[in-house]
């Protein structure tokens, strides 16, 4: 019920809004290639995933363009003969087509698994460092002098903001799986995937108050960052194997990753 009250807040009509933009894709290029990188459309290749796909369920979100015919008015388009087989130009060009039309990523990641990993690592580095700033912000009072008074307040905050962020990302990454965000549904949900991970959180608050102060603001940022990155990382594992719970030594490695991402120098 407390993280109930924590996340009704959060705007999901805007999520919903995005859901149902009408995102069609407009594809060129020799029969072969084009049937190629249908198939590859629609493969997410996330971890753990293990979904077959042979192209025919992306077929109605695509135009099949004919030499010289012009691809219908506002559908982004893809050449299959030019990135055909090359993996990074293809990454490059769904990279282009999502920044040109932000405003479609919802839409192209629940249509074709191949804009999911880009979305989604996009919304996971997005809340990870929105929450490492708000971390570094609400620990300041313990270096500030005379500001320990305000630590109770700031560390309230800090659990309600950090959760709430979250459970926002999680709402976002459930909706690239096409997946609509019911609150009660994606809560339960939630709690599935991240129980673990809130205790390991708790234990973690509690060893991090030990840290000197100043250094602690660094540490206790790069905790929120790496504890929010992890829980995406459990996201997509849950929603890409149709209901894997990442275990402890899963979302062990995700944090490691998410502090690899944020100080890549020291690794």
């Amino acid at each position: 019920m407390r993280i109930w009250d924590l996340v009704k807040g959060i705007p999901t009509d805007q999520i919903k809004t995005e859901m149902a933009y009408p995102a069609r894709l407009a594809v060129l290029g020799s029969e072969a290639n084009v049937e190629r990188l249908l198939v590859r459309l629609g493969q997410e290749r996330a971890e753990g995933s293990a979904r077959a796909y042979d192209g025919r369920e992306v077929t109605s979100f695509v135009t099949r363009l004919s030499d010289g015919q012009t691809p219908p008015e506002k559908e982004p388009v893809l050449n299959a003969d030019l990135i055909a087989g090359a993996e990074t130009m293809l990454t490059d060009a769904l990279a282009r087509i999502l920044s040109d039309r932000p405003e479609l990523r919802y839409a192209l990641a629940g249509h074709f698994g191949a804009f999911r990993p880009i979305v989604i690592a996009s919304l996971i580095t997005e809340y990870s460092s929105r929450n490492a700033k708000l971390a570094g912000l609400t620990a300041l009072p313990g270096i500030l002098p005379y500001g320990d008074w305000l630590l109770l307040f700031s560390a309230a905050g800090d659990m309600v903001a950090l959760t709430r962020n979250q459970m926002e990302l999680f709402l976002k990454i459930a909706a690239c799986y096409g997946l609509p965000p019911d609150m009660r549904e994606r809560v339960r949900e939630f709690t599935l995937v991240v129980g673990g991970a809130f205790l390991w959180r708790a234990a973690a608050r509690q060893v991090l108050g030990l840290v000197p102060a100043g250094i602690g603001v660094a540490v206790k940022a790069a905790v929120a960052y790496g504890g929010t990155y992890a829980i995406g990382r459990a996201a997509v594992a849950y929603y890409s194997s149709g209901g894997h719970r990442a275990t402890a030594s899963d979302v062990r490695q995700y944090f490691k990753e998410g502090l690899k991402a944020l100080w890549p120098n020291l690794w």
